[in-house]
């Protein structure tokens, strides 16, 4: 049975698949991907885990189950989870699923386990059918959650997310701005002009001559340099795999997904490269995709379409991109007084009417 503490709480914050479930050969596998908020005050590591439960989510009783996995138990950290995950935070947590060699409806159930062995937060399920095409059945209202734990027979109302197909957005286009100029104001009354520049799979958001690179492929968005931090420095993310730049996004998500991942930011100075200490060191850092806004309007009073919403969640900020402009909004969700509490668009330049912009120039070894 499952018993939770206000030290260990969890709330199901998302779920991907890599595969159609409705019709699957035996033997095959394919990756889930489980997303988990740390509703409770521990701060989760290494030795918290994902595992089998014997236990089943309502959407599973009656169909035969096991842990359709490699292992019944899983180290969080092993399976996508950061070294840390605080109060707040998030993980995304991948195994593979093997399915069967007998024909029909399976399924599995997993949970988050303490160190102390106690099972906490949400039972995630997948329910797979071998060999025919699976009817599956339309889920019940999802019922609101208390952040408490819930008794096995009380368990949530199946997720619509876990049966039925989960639909991405493609975030590129949305970052990926189409060169055209156009003027983002602050709170404070100051404003400075920005412009998306394209270079093969690098592009660049340039603020005046300021600027921040990006590069993507097939499944993620990276950041490489940011030169606006201000004091003549400059930084740099690097993932420890990686031989530049960071996975910022994956470029598929889902609303309300959230990704996690751990980097190192390394502080430079701007004039002669030199490595600064101050404000460098690995840091964890999670962005989650709040919402896909088919129009939104900025409190500057301008209107576009197409615009998307991404949460930091670590440094409490969101940041507004519109498809084919790039970054056109942020707001803060944070009290620093010194910051202005929102930017936005407010005034677009014609195309062909402004020059484009001479992107700084830094000492930085490639």
């Amino acid at each position: 049975m499952s018993t939770e503490s206000t030290a260990n709480q969890a709330k199901a914050a998302g779920f991907m698949r890599g595969t159609d479930l409705t019709v699957l050969a035996p033997g095959t596998t394919f990756p889930v991907t489980w997303t988990f908020e740390n509703t409770g005050s521990s701060t989760w590591d290494g030795r918290y885990e994902l595992v089998y439960s014997e236990t089943a989510h309502p959407a599973t009783e009656g169909l035969p189950r096991g842990p359709l996995s490699w292992r019944t138990a899983y180290s969080i950290t092993q399976i996508g989870a950061p070294a840390a995950v605080p109060p707040g935070g998030y993980a995304q947590l991948t195994i593979t699923i093997v399915v069967p060699e007998t024909v029909g409806t399976h399924a599995t159930n997993w949970q988050l386990q303490a160190p102390d062995g106690s099972r906490f937060g949400p039972i995630r399920w997948v329910q797979v059918e071998v060999g025919a095409q699976a009817a599956q059945p339309e889920p019940e209202p999802q019922k609101p959650s208390s952040g408490e734990s819930t008794p096995p027979d009380t368990q949530p109302a199946p997720d619509p997310d876990e049966t039925a197909p989960l639909e991405t957005i493609d975030l590129l286009p949305f970052l990926r701005g189409d060169g055209r100029q156009y003027e983002v104001k602050n709170a404070w009354g100051s404003q400075e002009r920005v412009q998306t520049q394209v270079d093969g799979n690098h592009f660049y958001h340039v603020k005046n001559a300021q600027w921040e690179q990006f590069f993507f492929d097939d499944e993620f968005i990276y950041r490489d340099i940011d030169c606006s931090p201000g004091n003549g420095r400059f930084y740099r993310m690097k993932d420890a795999d990686l031989p530049r730049g960071s996975r910022w996004l994956r470029r598929f998500m889902a609303i309300g997904e959230a990704f996690t991942q751990s980097r190192n930011v390394q502080f430079y100075n701007k004039a002669t490269g030199a490595k600064s200490d101050a404000n460098s060191g690995n840091v964890t850092d999670t962005m989650k995709l709040i919402a896909h806004h088919a129009t939104h309007r900025f409190p500057t009073g301008i209107e576009l379409n197409e615009v998307i919403e991404l949460e930091w969640v670590n440094g409490r900020e969101r940041y507004f991109y519109a498809k084919n402009y790039g970054l056109v909004g942020w707001a803060r969700k944070h009290d620093d007084p010194h910051t202005p509490p929102w930017s936005a668009i407010s005034e677009i330049h014609k195309q062909g009417t402004r020059e484009p912009f001479v992107r700084e120039r830094i000492a930085v070894s490639w």
